[in-house]
């Protein structure tokens, strides 16, 4: 924790209140609404989307939930249509290369969606909303104070609607609908054993159940045919912390627990039938410690170590994964100083990474700023980055390749920010090279599997704006953005 403006990165922040004036309906809603951000979605409530920070892909920007990774080990992505709403109290966000703190992914950018509420929150919703498409949902969340240290919240809900046809084609899939249901509980509680002391704990479950079509007209590679799929995804999650704070140091060692049933089906069968099945768990051990040795100089330093496995009886089109994919370990120790005296800002960062699959990898960053006259700022950053391939990329059966490396990454950024006549704007410049991008491409045996074969270079220009006028608040942001593939020096195809 600390205040925005001493981060010399583009942040921006949505409390619980912004979402509910935007009356969205998913995390996915919410995030789209951030500058710098691009969500492609395949259709409505519960079909596939990405998330694309800076042009990047959606691979290269970190998804947490309460400082957890949430991405899909097979997939290498988060979905953000899977989680739920009515259990977040903030989702911050903050651009440009962050690995030296958060290791692999954070490339684009880290997007922590928050669900434990402050100590002292008494609030308590209920919500209840019907929509076209047969839609029907319900949610609640209440947050209250337990006795005089503790803080408890309990939330819950569920979402149905029979949804559209997503994809139509005339005399083929006629009449179908992709819908989607999905149901959702949490428990968090938090207890203050002392006036610097406190244990807090999490339990988080959803499930959904969406519908997709896989049909086709009449090609030259075949007859048409017509199937409608059905995804069956159920997340359970843990986490237990303790966290030590005085005015000087803090301290924070948090571990969890995560596990994901995937079933992919057509809906002519049943899921105990699905040839398509992935068992994931994640295991998670972080240590993160901050000590301020005077008004300017602040230390940072920690070490985190994650697990993560996939159950032997997972299969793709009923084939079973190799031995090599059921887990691999990671482990990351990092250290950063921040210097600000109010005129001058800094800070130097490193991270290592020790992954048993890929070996070890390091990354920096460094960075100053200038506040040249009061509320005006000038700063610039420099950062290094990486993407771990993901078990899909490795070990997918018939096409995975484990001996891809980590993608590459090294971001400039040049930023001005401040505040005239009640507006507060930023303008940003950033440059982002990337190599050894993953990418599809024929081997030796002229097999088509992911390879090392990409560059790219993504340039671009970000202005933004917030502001108040009455009873309005106001968001806006303008965003120019140059990706060019560095190989064929055309566009990069996003």
């Amino acid at each position: 924790a600390q205040p925005a403006s001493s981060v010399l990165a583009p942040v921006n922040v949505i409390s619980r209140d912004e979402i509910d004036r935007l009356q969205a309906q998913t995390v996915t809603d919410v995030v789209k609404t951030l500058p710098g951000v691009e969500v492609v979605s395949n259709g409505g409530r519960g079909q596939l989307s990405s998330l694309r920070v800076r042009g990047g892909t959606s691979s290269q920007t970190l998804v947490l939930v309460d400082g957890v990774r949430s991405a899909s080990l097979t997939a290498g992505m988060t979905e953000l249509n899977n989680l739920p709403l009515n259990q977040v109290e903030r989702i911050e966000y903050i651009r440009g290369a962050r690995a030296t703190i958060y290791g692999s992914d954070a490339i684009g950018g880290v997007i922590n969606i928050i669900t434990r509420p402050d100590q002292g929150t008494n609030q308590h919703k209920f919500n209840l909303g019907a929509g076209s498409h047969k839609q029907r949902q319900a949610a609640f969340s209440s947050a209250s104070q337990v006795g005089d240290a503790g803080q408890i919240k309990v939330a819950g809900g569920f979402d149905d609607e029979t949804g559209y046809n997503v994809h139509p084609i005339v005399g083929v899939n006629d009449g179908d609908k992709h819908g989607h249901r999905g149901y959702n509980a949490m428990l968090d509680y938090q207890q203050a054993l002392a006036s610097n002391w406190d244990l807090f704990g999490t339990t988080r479950w959803f499930r959904n159940i969406a519908q997709y079509d896989r049909s086709s007209a009449a090609s030259a590679w075949g007859p048409a045919f017509h199937q409608r799929n059905e995804t069956w995804t159920e997340n359970q999650s843990y986490q237990l912390g303790s966290r030590y704070h005085d005015e000087r140091y803090l301290s924070e060692l948090r571990g969890a627990f995560s596990k994901q049933d995937a079933y992919d089906y057509p809906d002519t069968s049943g899921r105990d039938q699905s040839a398509d099945r992935l068992y994931t768990r994640q295991y998670t051990l972080n240590w993160v410690n901050s000590v301020k040795l005077d008004e300017s100089w602040t230390l940072g330093g920690g070490a985190d170590w994650q697990r993560d496995m996939l159950d032997d009886s997972s299969r793709s089109s009923g084939v079973a994964f190799p031995s090599d994919a059921d887990e691999r370990d990671n482990t990351g120790l990092y250290a950063l100083a921040q210097f600000d005296n109010q005129v001058w800002q800094a800070e130097l960062s490193g991270r290592s990474d020790d992954n048993e699959q890929f070996g070890r990898h390091n990354t920096w960053q460094t960075g100053a700023g200038w506040c040249f006259v009061e509320d005006y700022r000038l700063s610039a950053r420099y950062g290094t980055g990486f993407r771990a391939p993901s078990f899909n990329d490795l070990y997918y059966p018939g096409s995975g390749n484990p001996d891809l490396k980590p993608e590459e990454s090294k971001s400039h950024e040049l930023m001005l920010d401040g505040q005239t006549a009640g507006v507060e704007w930023r303008l940003t410049g950033y440059r982002n090279d990337f190599e050894q991008m993953i990418q599809w491409a024929p081997d030796s045996q002229g097999m088509w599997t992911p390879q090392n074969v990409g560059k790219a270079r993504i340039e671009g220009v970000e202005l933004e704006g917030e502001f108040d006028t009455g009873w309005l608040s106001h968001r806006v942001s303008a965003e120019y953005k140059d990706p060019k593939d560095k190989v064929t020096d055309k566009q990069l195809q996003l």
